[in-house]
């Protein structure tokens, strides 16, 4: 039900797509700002000082997740929030994914690409007892820490405290950062036959067996947590991109997942080592769970090369989703054809 009123109100809220991405761009009066250092929490590593308006008071911490809130008993929010996951995801992506499996829809979105991954700079909203709220939502990640920065209000207060938004946001500071950089270990991969392919993809996405010993054309790596799977990437060489894609949805097909929802293939920008790449995504259901597809072919020469991730949907699982979609993009930028 929360989900269904999220998507009305986001219909009703076309704004010439947020005032050009976002609402700081109308230049409103930011309020002045009080530091505040958080150090009472158990692990140094989630200690942290972050500017609010004065009017703002700390409120008892209630959820392991929630590291600090600050409100103005008005409706007005600052949260902070840490997770502490063994793999390798991108910020954004997990943000993200977070947010909507809570009920939030992204309405504006603008990211940069780091070499820790996607970190991106969110605009959502959520109806809850017959009020719309809207909250701007920044990230970082120290390691295996990934953190969350929001700042929540009344929609109709949006555009007033836009710039007080976006400066408490900008403030946020790891007090004691480890200074950490990927989770995991990146694992080289490469085969010399029927070509010379390789790629290299996160440690916890190990190479499946059964499917390089049926054809050596193609390779799987499936990644799995405490016995649950998390997702699959798939290595597929040949020399018809179009082919590479049919083969690839057929095996889908087999593997009992039903897809409902295909875009049309987009070209994209190839990595170094290939001339020309598309993008495919697609969306479906495993028995009862929801199931996306993101399908990368890149060209060299006469040859082409597939890559394709296939998790449950970011709504179902955020980790598992966030962690294939962020091998998926290390394993397309490092990937090879020879």
């Amino acid at each position: 039900h929360q989900r269904t009123m999220s998507l009305s109100v986001a219909q009703q809220l076309d704004r010439s797509n947020w005032w050009a991405t976002f609402p700081e761009l109308r230049e409103t009066k930011a309020e002045d700002l009080i530091e505040r250092s958080i150090e009472d929490l158990p692990s140094e590593h989630d200690h942290f000082s972050i500017a609010v308006p004065p009017r703002f008071v700390r409120s008892p911490r209630s959820e392991e997740e929630t590291l600090t809130r600050f409100s103005d008993g008005g409706g007005d929010e600052v949260s902070v929030v840490s997770a502490l996951h063994p793999h390798e995801m991108s910020p954004g992506d997990f943000t993200e994914a977070c947010l909507v499996q809570d009920g939030w829809e992204v309405i504006a979105k603008r990211a940069v690409e780091t070499p820790l991954g996607t970190l991106a700079d969110l605009l959502v909203v959520r109806s809850s007892h017959g009020r719309t709220m809207a909250q701007r939502v920044n990230m970082t990640r120290d390691g295996s820490r990934y953190f969350s920065i929001g700042y929540q209000c009344a929609l109709e207060r949006l555009e007033s405290c836009a710039s007080t938004q976006a400066q408490v946001l900008a403030s946020f500071r790891l007090i004691h950062p480890s200074g950490t950089g990927l989770v995991e270990k990146l694992e080289p991969w490469r085969a010399i036959e029927p070509a010379i392919i390789g790629a290299t993809l996160p440690a916890s996405f190990v190479l499946a067996a059964d499917d390089s010993d049926k054809d050596k054309a193609l390779v799987r790596f499936d990644c799995r947590s405490a016995g649950k799977f998390l997702g699959s990437i798939h290595l597929s060489q040949g020399r018809e991109p179009r082919q590479l894609m049919t083969e690839h949805y057929g095996r889908l097909k087999d593997a009992g997942i039903v897809l409902s929802d295909r875009s049309d293939p987009v070209k994209s920008v190839p990595p170094r080592a290939f001339s020309s790449a598309s993008v495919q995504s697609a969306k479906g259901a495993w028995g009862e769970i929801p199931v996306t597809c993101e399908m990368h072919v890149f060209t060299c020469g006469e040859g082409a090369l597939l890559l394709a991730s296939t998790s449950a949907s970011m709504h179902h699982d955020p980790v598992g989703w966030a962690a294939t979609r962020r091998a998926l993009a290390i394993a397309c930028n490092t990937a090879f054809l020879v």
